[in-house]
């Protein structure tokens, strides 16, 4: 039961980890995603 609690555990962590990386990943990029945005709004026009 032990092996099971820790894989449970090692299984949340790795799911924060995630959320984590994928919010550094859009704060690095979040002014780029919004100029393309309003690139693409002027061109629509």
């Amino acid at each position: 039961m032990k092996g099971l609690e820790i894989y449970k555990n090692l299984q949340t962590v790795n799911d924060k980890n995630k959320i984590i990386r994928a919010q550094a990943l859009a704060e690095k990029y979040v002014d780029r995603i919004n100029t393309l945005i309003v690139q693409a709004k002027t061109l629509a026009c």
